[in-house]
């Protein structure tokens, strides 16, 4: 019986994450970023309400400081945008740009061709 270690190819799944890493660090994004665009994505997908501050702050248990430093960063960047909600002032919705998209859709494609 084979080991499950030797099922996968370990070197291409290695060059994968060391491009993975680099494209995370020179881009500054995080897991808790690249979970939020999935979430919009996804959403979006299936003609959702997209997700409001408050929801991404519960969502990523994270404080109100962080979640709104790194908004203001992902905004900065012109991956995402707040929208104001039409009915409350108060809600501000997240939604990913084009820029955005197109980011995340890179590295699910890099991360992709190391299982396939």
């Amino acid at each position: 019986m084979s080991s499950p270690v030797s099922n996968f190819d370990y070197e291409k799944i290695n060059n994968t994450a060391k491009k993975l890493f680099n494209t995370f660090n020179s881009s500054k994004i995080d897991h808790r970023e690249m979970y939020l665009f999935s979430e919009i994505l996804l959403r979006k997908q299936k003609d959702l309400k997209l997700p409001n501050v408050k929801w991404v702050q519960d969502e990523l248990e994270i404080s109100f400081t962080k979640l709104k430093a790194m908004i203001d960063s992902l905004e900065e960047r012109e991956l995402v945008v707040k929208i104001t909600s039409e009915k409350d002032q108060r809600i501000k919705y997240i939604d990913i740009t084009e820029k955005g998209a197109e980011f995340f859709h890179k590295l699910v494609h890099h991360t992709s061709r190391a299982f396939f």
